[in-house]
């Protein structure tokens, strides 16, 4: 009975994920996809852009979301076959291990879209109160669940309190996660509503404005601040937050900039690994104790065998007693071990993530400002169709590569500590076993290191000649030959041992910077062969592509330029408007200090074409310096200045290069 209420639950809350997508789908605005540009992934049914790079939104309840979301799908994953129980699950055949994840996994991906979509509605109140009852509906099925397991009336049978104690314990992260969404969208619903009692009516959600975002990216590549205009109060206004996460690049040029500024998909995607990586560490730690206690009930069990064979053989009483208490106290020392290897290889991973993040910001800004320069060769570069592919798995392979880099620290991590806990506890006088292995080693590493130090000293200050050129010249020759001859088998003997520990060091370091996208485990020429780095290379391409800030403003102020002489067509101005605005943007230059050629920016004048023609070339110029920085520190100019793009009055000129 338990069970088919469980299920009911199940498939309510999935088919009112479904329920929920067709009406934000519904109500969705439209756009117009012809003019709109992506921050990095395509709009569908529902506006998901704001998943991508520098997108309007809450960017910590975007990290929130997906830690969540992974934090619970582990969950499923790991407890299906113990706690829970699918509707669509197989366990009497093989096919468990392929259908009912899958299932799992496509159904927590169904559970979660809906809330990333409540946050892109166009009434933000409606997606807000949407988002708050669907996350109060699937937070309430989540605790049933886990109380009913915790119970055990669904799958398990009874379980003790230690037990019910531990499997609570185990979920406290994906709690939490759920708590600051709750909190977030009670918050925002209240907020709205106070708003539309103040107002007396539904305000739409605020857009992002792309070109401000675009001209304080270009400020910040070109190390200049970007000049105020009469409009100067209602961009800082309307994009206070971009501003200040701008700001911060003149103070903190640094990860924890590129982390704010940039929340998917990459830092969505390393919260939601270390998430799932936090939930494994607390999940393993509840449960390795369960398996030490289970272990210790075995060894109990073990001992009654023991007594028995001590009855048989009296002889074997000391040596069974004393194994039975090294086994014992192996395996209670693993309950405090295992669970601090975790958190080591935790602190390990996070510490790695946060230099890869750094990287892939400043080849980012690199780029940016054209410099290409770490990308592989143009051989090796992948197809058009592979970008795209692998843009649109980077960040799932981000998750992947750290949750299993994690996994792969704490193998290392408890290998070594099991070989230490065997040598301690299976030999009687470990001391004394210590220093007889280091007696035997000690001799051989420091003669070792003194002939190794002996052969440098000799080749430094007696065979080689001192001169200025790059050839070394060597001096004694036949005193070097002998010395090399003797050597022979000595260097054999360490090359060996230097062959050994290069194959382990290899090992290490491949191991730890695995999931290190950034970093290519092959050899120059065999990049391709390297998967994970393709990828990568492959979204930045993408990256540096689709989202380059000098390109978007480019566009942007074309865009505004063409609707604005559209508008002049149908609507011509008046000649004394024309007048005007020429006279009006001719003062404001001069009171500026400009030198500019030619003071008509109206683009319905005469003078319309040949503005145009020099935006073109000043456009061109910027271009050619930016992707030349040795240009742009050579060229002289008649006002001894540098390259200083400046915002014209109007956006027919575009930009005005001094």
């Amino acid at each position: 009975m338990e069970k088919k209420r469980d299920h009911q639950l199940y498939m309510a809350v999935m088919i009112s994920a479904a329920c929920l997508i067709v009406v934000l789908c519904l109500i969705s605005r439209r756009k117009n996809h012809a003019r709109q540009l992506c921050w990095g992934f395509p709009s569908i049914a529902i506006p998901l852009d704001g998943l991508g790079i520098g997108a309007s939104g809450c960017r910590l309840l975007y990290c929130v979301i997906m830690g969540s979301w992974g934090a619970d799908l582990l969950t499923n994953l790991l407890n299906t076959s113990l706690y829970y129980s699918s509707p669509f699950s197989i366990t009497d055949s093989v096919y468990f291990f392929m259908f009912t994840p899958t299932v799992i996994i496509l159904s927590q991906s169904l559970a979660y879209f809906p809330v990333f979509a409540c946050v892109h509605t166009p009434l933000p109140i409606l997606g807000h109160l949407l988002g708050l009852l669907y996350t109060s509906l699937l937070v309430s099925s989540n605790v049933y669940s886990d109380c009913a397991a915790a119970r055990g009336c669904s799958y398990i049978g009874n379980m003790s309190h230690r037990e019910v104690g531990i499997f609570l314990g185990s979920r406290v992260w994906t709690y939490f996660l759920y708590l600051c969404m709750l909190l977030y969208f009670f918050l925002y619903t209240v907020f709205d509503l106070v708003q539309v009692l103040v107002s007396g009516k539904l305000q739409p959600r605020k857009t992002q404005n792309d070109r401000s975002v675009c001209e304080l990216y270009v400020s910040n590549l070109l190390k200049r601040r970007v000049r105020t205009c009469s409009t100067s109060y209602h961009l800082l206004r309307d994009n206070l937050w971009n501003y200040l996460i701008r700001g911060l690049d003149y103070v903190l040029p640094n990860a924890y900039t590129f982390c704010l500024r940039y929340p998917l998909p990459l830092f969505g995607a390393f919260f939601m690994g270390f998430s799932m990586i936090i939930h494994l560490v607390i999940f393993c730690s509840a449960h390795e104790y369960l398996l030490a206690e289970k272990l210790l009930h075995w060894l109990q069990e073990f001992q009654i065998t023991v007594d028995f064979i001590e009855d048989i053989l009296p002889s074997t009483k000391p040596t069974l007693n004393r194994l039975f208490q090294q086994v014992l106290s192996f395996a209670k020392a693993y309950e405090i071990i295992l669970p601090l290897g975790s958190i080591g290889a935790f602190g390990f991973c996070g510490m790695f993530s946060l230099y890869m993040l750094h990287t892939t910001y400043k080849q980012i800004m690199e780029a940016a400002r054209g410099d290409t320069g770490f990308f592989v060769r143009s051989e090796l570069v992948p197809s058009l169709v592979y970008r795209l592919a692998a843009t649109m798995r980077f960040t799932a392979f981000q998750v992947a590569f750290l949750v299993s880099t994690w996994m792969i620290y704490c193998l290392l991590l408890w290998i070594l500590l099991s070989i230490g806990l065997l040598f301690y506890y299976l030999f009687n006088d470990f001391r004394h076993f210590a220093v007889h292995v280091w007696s035997w080693f000690m001799v051989p590493m420091m003669w070792g290191a003194a002939m190794y130090n002996l052969q440098l000293f000799l080749c430094k200050y007696v065979f080689l000649e001192r001169t200025r050129g790059t050839l070394p010249l060597i001096r004694l020759r036949w005193l070097y030959d002998i010395l090399a001859y003797f050597l022979f088998f000595f260097n054999g003997i360490f090359g060996f041992v230097m062959c050994i520990l290069r194959g382990v060091g290899v090992i290490i370091f491949t191991a730890v910077m695995l999931f290190r996208l950034d970093w290519d485990i092959y050899m120059r020429g065999l990049e391709g062969w390297d998967m994970g780095h393709r990828t990568y290379m492959a979204y930045m391409y993408v990256e540096c592509t689709y989202n380059n800030m000098i390109m978007r403003l480019f566009v942007h102020l074309l865009l505004d330029s063409l609707h604005q002489r559209r508008r002049h067509q149908h609507h011509p101005p008046s000649q004394e408007a024309t007048l005007s605005t020429t006279w009006r943007s001719g003062s404001s230059k001069r009171e500026r200090g400009d030198v500019v050629r030619g003071e008509g920016v109206s683009v319905g004048s005469t003078g319309s074409e040949q503005s145009s023609h020099r935006a073109r070339l000043h456009w061109y110029l910027a271009y050619t310096l930016l992707r030349n920085p040795t240009l742009c520190r050579d060229r002289v100019t008649h006002n001894s200045h540098s390259l200083h793009p400046t915002p014209h009055t109007s956006y027919g000129s575009l930009y005005t290069i001094n």
